[in-house]
């Protein structure tokens, strides 16, 4: 995960991402309570960027090279289904502490985001209100949901809640 401490830098930084296509990006705060920071970009993280990203995010920022034209990045054409696991009391009092059990599981073409935990010793808790997206990749819009909700279903933590309806427009319109 890449730090940008200064906020110029990282406007400059989406702006050259922006100009060179790339409208997907996640922002998370360093601050726990503040884990949803978005600067008006999308919310869910995408899956399937294949290339040297580090080399696109360290070169992105600096607009006197033309960074990204010189990396090889190829996206995964299928479609990314993100699911966004809340802790409870979220949005208004999200509680924290709550230790989270079910990430060690390894899966494919799904990923599970921390946006709100941290260690406590040696568990993973909750820290945020919007604390894990699980996203998952999928041929179809019902293909990713229902690997992404597979992936949800196999994570726990008290009071945890999630939507169930995430993609319904969209599978409804096919």
């Amino acid at each position: 995960m890449m730090h940008i401490g200064d906020e110029a830098m990282f406007e400059e930084f989406v702006a050259q991402a922006r100009s060179r296509g790339i409208h997907d990006i996640v922002a998370v705060s360093s601050n726990p309570d503040d884990t949803s920071a978005r600067y008006g970009l999308e919310s869910v993280p995408r899956l399937g960027l294949s290339g040297d990203r580090a080399s696109m995010i360290a070169q992105a920022p600096d607009a006197a090279l033309p960074a990204l034209d010189t990396v090889d990045a190829e996206w995964d054409r299928r479609v990314a289904l993100g699911v966004v696991m809340a802790a409870h009391g979220y949005p208004d009092n999200p509680r924290k502490g709550d230790v989270i059990h079910g990430l060690g599981a390894k899966h494919d073409d799904a990923h599970v985001f921390h946006a709100g935990t941290s260690v406590k010793d040696g568990d993973i808790v909750v820290t945020g209100g919007r604390v894990l997206c699980v996203t998952a990749l999928g041929d179809t819009v019902k293909i990713a949901q229902k690997r992404a909700y597979e992936v949800a279903d196999g994570i726990r933590f008290d009071g945890m809640q999630l939507r169930r309806d995430i993609g319904w427009r969209a599978i409804k319109q096919r």
